[in-house]
């Protein structure tokens, strides 16, 4: 419209030039036999230049609106993507019913650790200074026809074949929610429902190790309240790295997870939030093996060897019932999070039932004064956003300092051949340097102390990029 009116004032000033220099042309001239003769010319040559104004205007117009309606069909019949940079590469249609995503990371950790020695014997390993590639994943990832979503990444760390992490397909109902299938995260808690990326340690806490990771099942999806709160519930099967069945011997071992939070509680104004959420899960676990629950472990050494400071693992047919409860408070750049987790074993055959409870609470401030990221679509912490980028003028990017709590209770104390275990409380004090979005540099000292064993404390930096 804009290009029109342009195009029109310049044919209306080309026309009144026209008509100044026919004026000029005729003064010039001997003059007319009579004053009527001259009034005539002039009309007849002001009605020329309304004609050819009319006919330029008329030609310009169509001409535009053919070449806009040529575009639009193009990009209509041919679905033709359009690249940008979202904290990642992307490419969108222009009606957006297909979306690509292509990304990775790489984290890479340096463990400076201490241990006394009884520690080292429980252990079996000296608890030395080393480094290690933690994660180093590409993905792809999209929606295709406005209701498909997908996404495939593999983790190259680790040794070995690439080993999967998020493998899925995913059906957007209106009716019921986003239907998940294939090898994805079970819903339960904060911490193991945020990204590794985002969060406030370098590793997640004492509560996740009673949590489950990714399995292949299926899953559902849904909010409530406007998108105040979000639900989740599925079905799994014990699985491997590659999304195969693990130890399964018979066809009732399924697992069933779900979780319900989002935000109870909010003062945009002042930036302020509370969040709150529950858990549970029913585990129907294999006949014969480790139980993969029973079997994750509090990494009290913060991951600074492949080894945990404490585990337990369960052989025979077993049972499970484990629940959870999460809340978190936001104010402006001061956060605080916590988390209770505790899973009830049977074991069959056996007197040896057992429970274990493990908790973390951790506070964060960041110094440089931003808000710590909330996805209100899956009710979890999110990416942080400098207000600054390093490097970008004055910049120096975000700044966060952070304080942790864990303790890991395994009620038998490693009391029976069942059971193998110990409890554990850690205080965990850290700092993470976000030079821009997508690079971050943290740094935690832990001091674990191990009931009835000993001491182990240390340092571990972490260098992470993503995309």
């Amino acid at each position: 419209m804009r290009k029109s009116t342009v195009r029109k004032s310049r044919v209306i000033s080309s026309g009144a030039l026209a008509a100044a220099g026919a004026l000029a042309l005729v003064a010039s001239q001997p003059a007319f036999a009579n004053e009527q003769q001259l009034e005539q010319r002039i009309a007849e040559l002001e009605a020329q230049v309304e004609r050819m104004a009319a006919t330029m205007e008329v030609g310009t117009t169509s001409e535009l609106s053919l070449r806009v309606a040529e575009l639009e069909a193009a990009v209509a019949q041919d679905n033709g993507l359009e690249a940008y940079w979202k904290n990642g590469l992307r490419l969108d249609s222009a009606d957006r019913q297909f979306q690509v995503a292509i990304g990775g990371r790489t984290q890479f950790d340096f463990g400076f650790p201490s241990a006394d020695s009884s520690v080292e014997r429980a252990f079996g390993e000296d608890f030395e200074t080393g480094a290690r590639a933690r994660r180093a994943r590409l993905y792809v990832a999209g929606r295709m026809y406005g209701n498909i979503t997908w996404k495939a990444e593999y983790d190259f760390a680790g040794g070995g074949r690439p080993s999967f992490t998020d493998v899925w397909m995913a059906i957007d109902n209106p009716c019921i929610g986003k239907i998940t299938v294939g090898h994805h995260y079970e819903p339960f808690g904060l911490e193991n429902m945020t990204s590794d990326l985002f969060l406030s340690t370098i590793e997640r806490g004492a509560a996740d190790a009673l949590a489950f990771e990714r399995n292949t099942g299926v899953s559902v999806t849904n909010t409530l309240n406007d998108g105040q709160w979000v639900w989740a519930a599925g079905v799994f099967r014990e699985s491997n790295a590659f999304g195969d069945d693990r130890f399964n011997t018979g066809q009732d071992e399924w697992n069933f997870t779900g979780r319900i939070a989002g935000v109870a509680w909010e003062d945009e104004d002042e930036g302020q939030l509370l969040h709150v959420g529950v858990s549970g899960s029913m585990r129907e676990p294999n006949e014969v093996g480790t139980f993969q629950t029973a079997g994750a472990a509090f990494q009290g050494g913060q991951a600074v060897s492949a080894s945990s400071a404490t585990g337990f693992g369960i052989t025979g047919t077993t049972d499970a019932d484990i629940v959870g409860v999460e809340g978190a408070f936001v104010a402006g750049p001061w956060s605080v999070q916590g988390e209770w987790v505790k899973g009830m074993y049977e074991v069959s055959g056996s007197s040896s039932d057992f429970d274990v409870t493990a908790w973390r609470v951790l506070g964060a401030y960041s110094i440089t004064g931003e808000s710590k990221g909330y996805n209100r679509s899956k009710a979890n912490f999110s990416r942080p956003t400098p207000e600054a980028n390093y490097g970008d003028g004055d910049g120096q990017g975000m700044l966060e300092a952070v304080l942790a709590y864990d303790e890991f209770d395994n009620d038998r104390h490693g009391s029976t051949s069942v059971v193998t275990g110990s409890e554990v409380d850690q205080w965990t004090v850290g700092l993470n340097w976000w030079l821009n979005p997508n690079t971050k540099v943290a740094i935690n000292y832990f001091d674990s102390r191990i009931h009835g064993i000993g001491d182990l404390d240390g340092v571990v930096m972490r260098f992470q990029i993503d995309f």
